[in-house]
């Protein structure tokens, strides 16, 4: 029997043309955290859904390229956090005062944020926010902003976490009643929720990997043509060809 020795490895690309590498083809994580199986899992559900809709006609080959932009840089910080815990196991099993000291000083982000507290970049996000607001605290990493994995709230005993239910989804604010019929009126399911990290008048449009796509924290003049324009650049929906 062979000693196990720990490794981390990354492609040097996701995707090249019609071929696309997801777990551990595209990277090796060091088990300490449980962090591979669940960098994986994400991978796939930011593929499958994209795959899906240029299969079906309902958005453009380009949507496929931010696989690669979306995941390759959240792997990569994935290995990172893996490889810093290896160093020293003690700043991921640690509690207490002492132990969080001692992850902040070594760059070590709380587990929840490494799993789930992703922000992605790409042309499939609306005004990107890339960089964490907090790597301790999973709920101010979320926050519902553009990137993040839309943040949990109760909506008449259901989760808008189960709500999206891999479609696209608009969540709006108390107060938005233009919302809902700009909604209805371009054909996307829409819910009133009542959130902190939501605006009154404000919107937020999901993807069907529970991503939030668009942010709206303002009032527009237009909500429909506005969901409609985001819908068109997000997706990167093929432009229809005038038969002839």
């Amino acid at each position: 029997m062979l000693p196990w020795r720990p490794r981390s490895s990354l492609a040097d690309r996701f995707a090249v043309g019609r071929v696309f590498l997801v777990g551990d083809a595209a990277h090796t994580v060091s088990p300490l955290g449980a962090f591979g199986l669940n960098t994986g899992v994400a991978d796939a559900h930011n593929l499958a859904w994209k795959l899906a809709a240029v299969h079906h006609g309902e958005a453009g080959a380009g949507l496929l390229d931010t696989y690669a932009q979306e995941r390759e840089p959240v792997a990569a910080a994935t290995l990172d956090q893996a490889m810093r815990r290896l160093a020293d196991p003690q700043l991921h099993w640690g509690r207490g005062p002492e132990a969080d000291a001692a992850r902040a000083a070594a760059g070590v982000w709380a587990a929840p944020v490494v799993h789930l507290g992703r922000r992605y970049d790409s042309a499939a996000v609306v005004d990107p926010r890339p960089e964490l607001p907090s790597t301790v605290d999973l709920a101010v990493a979320l926050g519902g902003s553009p990137g993040s994995r839309v943040p949990h709230a109760w909506v008449d005993g259901i989760s808008t976490l189960d709500l999206v239910a891999s479609r696209w989804t608009l969540l709006v604010g108390a107060a938005g009643d233009r919302w809902l019929a700009a909604a209805a009126e371009v054909g996307l399911p829409a819910h009133r929720v009542g959130a902190p990290w939501l605006p009154d008048d404000g919107a937020v449009l999901v993807r069907p990997d529970a991503i939030v796509a668009m942010r709206v924290t303002t009032p527009v003049p237009d909500p429909a043509r506005f969901l409609a324009d985001v819908l068109d650049q997000v997706p990167a929906r093929p432009v229809a060809v005038p038969s002839t």
